[in-house]
């Protein structure tokens, strides 16, 4: 027998039912033979009773418990046999599991072989900035061991020394505003002067080198 394939229950059952019952029926006659014979009237009422009540309850046990043992047998005859097509599914299953896996491995090995005979892989592009950043963090002075930050004078120097700020120009004070006013107008009336001087002087070369145009052409 396999490990799906169950024995013959209701066969099983009814070798164990059939005695029960023989005995039920021994005690039903025994009961039949007494109460006829019995004199006292109250005794053989009761006898009369047990006897009724024993015949009720085999013909409920008779109309009940054999169709339900045939039911039950049923389902699991019907549950093994669908554990047997879940068992035969998972098989196959684990047949193309074994399959693909050896496909994998396979495809691995492949991978790898191309790999070797490709060289080293050219490095991306995070590799590269990995180490350009290395290289000009290898630029950088090294820190000081010990750096006393308590009152920063160091700290201050050293961040000069890399970043020299630009030197700013004294303030000017305004002075007094008339004598400002005097200074502006001045200035900007030798700035027109010079161009003017500028302008009559473009002027005159323009002139000399037309008039010597003109006596070249003559």
């Amino acid at each position: 027998m396999s490990d799906f394939e169950i024995p013959a229950l209701m066969e099983e059952f009814q070798a164990a039912f059939q005695p029960v019952m023989a005995s039920v029926d021994g005690m039903k006659e025994m009961l039949g033979e007494i109460i006829p014979t019995c004199q006292d009237r109250e005794k053989r009422q009761q006898f009369e009773e047990i006897l009724q009540s024993i015949q009720q309850q085999q013909a409920e046990v008779l109309r009940e418990i054999p169709p339900l043992a045939a039911e039950t047998e049923a389902e699991i005859r019907a549950g093994m046999a669908e554990l047997k097509s879940m068992s035969g599914q998972v098989d196959a299953l684990n047949g193309r599991l074994k399959v693909l896996d050896a496909k994998l491995v396979e495809t691995r090995k492949g991978v790898e072989a191309r790999r070797l005979a490709a060289g080293p892989a050219p490095l991306s592009a995070a590799a590269k900035a990995r180490a350009h950043f290395s290289s000009l963090r290898a630029k950088l002075p090294a820190s000081p061991a010990g750096l006393p930050l308590k009152d920063g004078d160091l700290l201050v120097r050293q961040l000069l020394a890399i970043c020299q700020p630009p030197v700013a120009q004294a303030a000017k004070g305004l002075g007094n505003i008339w004598e400002n006013w005097s200074e502006a107008v001045a200035k900007d009336a030798a700035e027109k002067a010079a161009q003017g001087m500028t302008k009559n002087a473009n002027k005159d070369a323009a002139e000399d080198t037309a008039g010597e145009d003109w006596l070249g052409n003559q």
